[in-house]
């Protein structure tokens, strides 16, 4: 199995204000999601990282919400929602990194997720990115990307890039789980996932 990135950039996060502007105009908090895609050829897991440039860029998502949905995830998003989700991400301002391990086993998902995040955060360390945010699953499950974390301190793989987990309410976690449902269409060959 392998991991491989396509990448971006970034620079500065005040964590006692949540505001996400430093040199450059570029923020140093990336917001991660994953995706798995058994259906593609070969089975993928996917993680992406995305650093809004702007607080404010995230308001055409609101507008994606269905009614009584805790949070904006592109499986339970209509086709004619998700293109409009395809067409604000071509106009936002942001950098995006994409890992894709595979070939995926379905009994290894775990690995496969070690594997995407070995090598997102080194990319995204020398992007310049000091915290990254991702999707809490459980206490078990987010105790293991932490560890992954120290393992990769250890080997010298990164040295102050952070991890942490949130909830599914954070609404930066709508432009990685926006983005990577988008891709993962694609990869699968999904009609409609283009606009």
């Amino acid at each position: 199995m392998s991991a491989n990135s396509k990448q971006t950039n970034a620079k500065e996060y005040n964590s006692s204000t949540g505001d996400s502007a430093g040199a450059m105009g570029f923020a140093t908090v990336a917001y991660v999601d994953e995706s798995v895609r058994m259906a593609a050829d070969p089975p993928s897991y996917l993680m992406a990282a995305t650093v809004p440039m702007r607080d404010d860029q995230l308001a055409p998502f609101e507008a994606l919400f269905q009614r009584g949905a805790r949070k904006l995830h592109w499986r339970d998003m209509p086709l004619p929602l998700r293109k409009k989700s395809v067409r604000a991400i071509a106009e936002m301002d942001h950098l995006t990194t994409v890992v894709v391990a595979a070939p995926l086993n379905r009994q290894k998902q775990e690995r496969a997720r070690r594997k995407c995040l070995g090598a997102l955060l080194p990319a995204l360390e020398e992007l310049g990115v000091s915290l990254a945010i991702l999707e809490g699953r459980d206490r078990k499950a987010d105790l293991r990307d932490v560890e992954t974390a120290k393992y990769l301190r250890r080997q010298s793989a990164i040295s102050d890039i952070l991890v942490t987990h949130v909830g599914t309410e954070e609404h930066g976690l709508w432009l990685p789980d926006q983005i990577l449902g988008a891709y993962g269409e694609a990869l699968c060959g999904t009609p409609g996932a283009r606009t």
